[in-house]
């Protein structure tokens, strides 16, 4: 039988060291992630390049007042990182893994070492992390603080 329970006893809680997620598997090493994650960013880099170079002299961007050129120059833009950040979007989606991940060698998975989704393998990995590094100051802290999270605890999770 249970035990019937005390409304005014003391509220039972889990050690803040204690996480009740166990992990199972390998985790990936520092060396790794970074890897990874330079990897996914130098593939970024890349079709920004290229997009640059289809813009023309890329000193003139800066230098920009029309805001019709303005918005050309993001459309353009747009153009070129969507297919390739779908492309990421939809690897991650279906193997856990984007580019740089599959590389590396490792992969995403949640608390449970189910697969992610959409939800928390684009949207909350990505677009948040993203919209909230746009911010100023704050988004400069929140970036740092995901990066040192990697560092903090046996499990090395980040914020996002």
């Amino acid at each position: 039988m249970h035990e019937p329970v005390n409304p005014y006893a003391a509220p039972q809680y889990q050690d803040a060291y204690e996480s009740p997620v166990r992990l199972t598997g390998n985790l990936a090493s520092l060396g790794q992630r970074f890897m990874g994650r330079l990897i996914d960013n130098l593939g970024s880099a890349a079709v920004s390049l290229v997009a640059l170079f289809t813009i023309g002299d890329g000193t003139r961007l800066f230098q920009m007042r029309d805001t019709a050129d303005q918005l050309t120059v993001t459309l353009v833009f747009f153009a070129y990182a969507l297919p390739f950040n779908a492309l990421q979007w939809w690897l991650v989606v279906s193997s856990g893994q984007s580019i740089g991940k599959k590389l590396a060698n490792t992969r995403i998975v949640r608390d449970d070492n189910s697969p992610v989704g959409f939800a928390s393998g684009v949207v909350l990995r990505e677009w948040v992390m993203v919209a909230l590094a746009s911010i100023p100051v704050v988004g400069a802290l929140v970036s740092l603080a995901d990066a040192i999270l990697i560092f903090v605890g046996h499990e090395r999770k980040t914020l996002h």
